[in-house]
């Protein structure tokens, strides 16, 4: 019921203004969370575990395609990003409650299938930060201002989970009866996060897009944070291990914004070469929910926002940076 109360509220605000467009996207965007966890409480009636969550993810999905096809906006892009991912993070749980169904948990992450659960896991997060990266590469050759801002938002959306998923693959822990220990040797699991950031920035040139350094940062960030702790931190004291490591998320965050600012800087795309886009889009931190057919910015507003956007990255980035050093901080001091 909650999700069709919603889906109506939608129906009635959609197309009358760009205020009220975005309320529409807003309701679109709760009606998708209703959709997705009833489905999934009333899937527990005739099944269990994790068919149920899957059965959500999906009915979430679903709503979520026929809503951004009806209202194109940033909060329908979002809700059909998150449902894609849900409905990833679902089948990881239930190929791990099926696998091993005394250790299979939600999300396929705490398995106990050594190795081999560490690739199929980075491969399923992988292929669905490609799914997304392709949406945003059909987003973006719609050469309008608010598809611009939409794949922004996949773009960073796709880096994100390739960074997030492959380094909860390769960095997990598991018990063998003898004690926790890692599935895959550090060094080794952070060479890999770290190969995954150099794809992003690759990704970052090649479509001129400032969204995929952000990602890769993060991958940067994670896998030397792993180094520190774990290699850094046992042999030269936690004082060295929390000096080493706020001297490297100032390099990362100062790496991060030369990186950004050369992608802006750097030459467009021509709209027929194979695989070049319209321009870069604005960052996804900047994106409103308006959906298109909307008033556009002019070339002169268009370049005043992205100016303020990489200043607000770059205060976000710097912001990232000292939480990341605190969080650290404490894991070292309590590890």
């Amino acid at each position: 019921m909650p999700a069709a109360v919603f889906f109506v509220i939608g129906l009635v605000l959609h197309g009358r203004s760009a205020r009220l467009s975005r309320a529409a996207g807003v309701a679109f965007l709760v009606s998708v969370g209703f959709v997705a966890s009833g489905v999934a409480i009333n899937a527990e009636i005739v099944a269990d575990g994790a068919v149920t969550v899957l059965a959500g993810a999906v009915a979430g999905l679903l709503a979520a395609m026929a809503y951004r096809w009806y209202h194109p906006s940033v909060l329908t892009e979002v809700a059909l990003l998150a449902t894609i991912t849900g409905v990833v993070q679902a089948l990881l749980g239930l190929l791990a409650e099926r696998l091993d169904p005394a250790s299979g948990v939600f999300g396929g992450t705490y398995g106990a299938f050594g190795v081999r659960g560490a690739i199929i896991s980075a491969a399923a997060w992988l292929g669905c930060a490609v799914l997304i990266g392709l949406i945003a590469l059909l987003e973006s050759r719609s050469g309008s201002a608010a598809a611009g801002r939409r794949a922004g938002l996949a773009r960073f959306w796709a880096g994100l989970v390739a960074i997030a998923g492959v380094a909860t693959a390769v960095m997990r822990t598991e018990y063998d009866g003898t004690g926790f220990h890692r599935v895959i040797e550090p060094w080794i699991a952070d060479v890999i996060v770290l190969a995954v950031s150099a794809v992003l920035v690759e990704r970052a040139f090649r479509r001129e897009s400032a969204a995929y350094v952000l990602a890769a940062a993060l991958g940067v960030v994670v896998a030397l944070t792993d180094f520190n702790a774990t290699y850094v931190a046992p042999t030269s004291g936690i004082e060295i291990a929390l000096l080493v490591e706020g001297l490297l998320l100032i390099a990362i965050a100062l790496g991060a914004e030369r990186v950004r600012r050369r992608v802006r800087d750097s030459p467009p795309s021509e709209p027929d070469e194979p695989g070049g886009d319209l321009g870069p889009p604005a960052s996804p931190l900047e994106a409103d929910s308006s959906p298109d057919g909307q008033v556009e910015a002019s070339p002169g507003q268009a370049r005043s926002a992205g100016a303020r956007s990489v200043v607000r990255s770059g205060q976000l980035a710097c912001a990232a940076s000292s939480s990341a050093f605190t969080s650290c901080g404490s894991a070292i001091f309590f590890a």
